[in-house]
């Protein structure tokens, strides 16, 4: 799905997005909701596409091992990412999150 699926509500600055998610079964039980500055959530899901599986019957093992495979991907390109630039600049605590630079993703 893309930032066009979903149904926009909140006020003039903080966008709040939703779409009904239906899991393997077809049960559209389910509700993905994205809320942030307008601005900012544009940016972040402009060019994305978001694939989401939600699968009641999936055991815990095969969980972890999709989150494994997922998080082992992330490792590597964050040492990717590490050796192209200015390590310091990536070691550098965040500062502390902000209405107006968050988005809530649920």
């Amino acid at each position: 799905m893309q930032l066009a699926d979903f149904e926009k509500g909140g006020d003039d600055d903080f966008a709040r997005l939703v779409t009904r998610v239906a899991d393997t079964t077809g049960a559209e039980d389910f509700e993905l909701r994205i809320g942030g500055p307008e601005k900012v959530v544009e940016q972040m899901f402009a060019d994305a596409t978001v694939d989401l599986t939600i699968d009641p019957k999936q055991d815990e093992t095969h969980v972890k091992r999709e989150f494994d495979a997922a998080h082992s991907e992330l490792r590597r390109s964050l040492w990717e990412l590490a050796s192209l630039e200015d390590v310091d600049a990536l070691l550098k605590p965040s500062p502390p999150p902000t209405r107006e630079t968050s988005v809530f993703v649920a």
